[in-house]
């Protein structure tokens, strides 16, 4: 069984609510820039205590919510900000990692709508855009996938995770919605 295929075709709603949010953000827009980061790092703040949790560091995906909380700040967003949700005791790390290293594919993506913005901030906010972690990391998810003999019941335990993380980063979207909504609401 080809486990990769098996997992892009059981997220693929997920996945397309998703690409649907933040493919229709103009991030050479401030506004837009800023929901795109503070989602995101919500979401990898989470995840990132979510895989200190699980797995020995040696197996753990890169962090970038250091990434970007920077970019947020190079913004001027000023904020603290709980970490949103916790992934649960029965979340499977390697359909997560699955949906975190596959990202870096739609970041490119959006690096090039980003890198067009005429907005000397949000050009100076692009660690995590311009960041190749994920990228590095992928082929590591791909060769564990590889390699992985899941069972039935370990399988649909696959799928479930990497749905759970596609709606985490729905989730944080609305969350990060809310906040930037606030922030214009102070400024009007």
């Amino acid at each position: 069984m080809d486990l990769h295929k098996h997992l892009r075709e059981n997220t693929r709603s997920a996945h397309g609510r998703v690409d649907q949010l933040f493919g229709g953000l103009m991030l050479s827009k401030r506004r837009d820039y800023l929901l795109f980061l503070l989602s995101h790092y919500l979401a990898h703040r989470t995840l990132d205590n979510y895989f200190s949790d699980v797995l020995p560091l040696e197996e753990r995906p890169p962090f970038v919510s250091s990434l970007l909380e920077g970019d947020l700040f190079a913004l001027g967003f000023k904020s603290d900000l709980k970490i949103p949700v916790s992934m649960g005791d029965e979340t499977a790390p390697l359909g997560v990692s699955y949906v975190i290293a596959g990202a870096h594919f739609g970041q490119r993506v959006l690096r090039s709508r980003w890198a067009r913005s005429s907005d000397r901030g949000i050009l100076g906010a692009g660690a995590y855009l311009t960041s190749q972690d994920m990228a590095l990391f992928w082929p590591i998810v791909r060769k564990r996938m590889e390699i992985e003999r899941p069972s039935a019941c370990d399988l649909a335990r696959l799928v479930r995770s990497a749905n759970a993380t596609f709606g985490l980063f729905e989730y944080c979207f609305d969350r990060a919605l809310g906040e930037v909504s606030h922030i214009e609401q102070q400024t009007c």
